[in-house]
Formats: C-alpha cells, sequence, structure tokens
C-alpha cells in the first residue's frame, strides 16, 4: 500500500473540557502533566479505536507545548475536515476560562513554528476553531475570540 504524506494548509483548534455533567467546570485546575495527555491518548485509542491521540499538538496552562501525533500523519479530530488539517488543543473550558497569556504566546509561537515547518499552510486565513467546521461550542468562546483576533491579524 503506497503511503501519501499528510500535507497539512489549516490549523484546528480545540478545548479541553466542556464536561456535559458540570459544563461550568474548570479544566485547567485538572492538569496533571504529562500523565493528563496519555489519560487522553489512552481514552482515544481504547474507545475510540485510534491507534494513538487525535491531536498533533496539546498547550497546558503553563504555556508548555506538547507533540502528540506527528503532523505527517493526519490526525482524527474534526469529522470530514481532519485530511489537511493539523489538531490544536488547548487545555481547559473556554466557555467558562480564559486562556492564560502564557497560552496565547504559546500558540503565536506554535504558529509561526508549524508556518516554517510546513509551507503548505494558509496562516492567517487557516486558522480556525472546532466550531467553523462542526456544530458545537469548541474551542470555547473565549479561545475562539482570541483566535478570531489572530485571523484577522489584529494581534
Amino acid at each position: 500500500m503506497p503511503y501519501f504524506p499528510h500535507v497539512p494548509n489549516k490549523v484546528v483548534f480545540h478545548h479541553y473540557g466542556f464536561p456535559e455533567d458540570e459544563p461550568r467546570r474548570h479544566m485547567m485546575l485538572f492538569f496533571e502533566g504529562a500523565g493528563s495527555i496519555r489519560a487522553i491518548q489512552k481514552d482515544d485509542i481504547k474507545c475510540s479505536g485510534l491507534i494513538d491521540i487525535r491531536f498533533h499538538y496539546v498547550i497546558v496552562p503553563n504555556g508548555d507545548v506538547y507533540e502528540c501525533r506527528p503532523t505527517q500523519y493526519m490526525g482524527r479530530h474534526v469529522r470530514s475536515y481532519d485530511n489537511g488539517s493539523i489538531g490544536v488543543m488547548v487545555w481547559g473550558n473556554f466557555n467558562v476560562e480564559e486562556p492564560t497569556n502564557e497560552m496565547k504566546e504559546s500558540i503565536l509561537k506554535l504558529l509561526i513554528h508549524l508556518k516554517e515547518k510546513h509551507m503548505t499552510l494558509d496562516l492567517p486565513g487557516g486558522i480556525f476553531g472546532h466550531s467553523c467546521k462542526n456544530l458545537t461550542t469548541c474551542p470555547g468562546h473565549n479561545l475562539a475570540r482570541f483566535l478570531l483576533k489572530l485571523k484577522g491579524g489584529h494581534l
């Protein structure tokens, strides 16, 4: 079977946390290092039948960026839009929390890095929140507002 590399042209942002049972829950309080990301990976493998975590990158409350799935492989984070997209999950419930300044800075640095790595990326036009591609509140209202400013070149 021939190998066709994933050629990204957009970045899709998600948030971790809009628990249906506790929609007002602050998720940043529940980040416990790499173990938290491994728990998502384990859940993606067990419950979704994937071979790895669905996201390419995870940005955590202190601004650290975890590289998860290599970008030469398609992620599994937006049904029908995975092809050509890089998935970035930002840890927090941004319907009730604000992204930290460290997270915002890391998002900017990651986008610069990705544009250098993938000349095919259409930035800033190719910056999307999950809700731009599917009917959802993800990546949360507060993160979506920041992403719109980025996309519009207002930062």
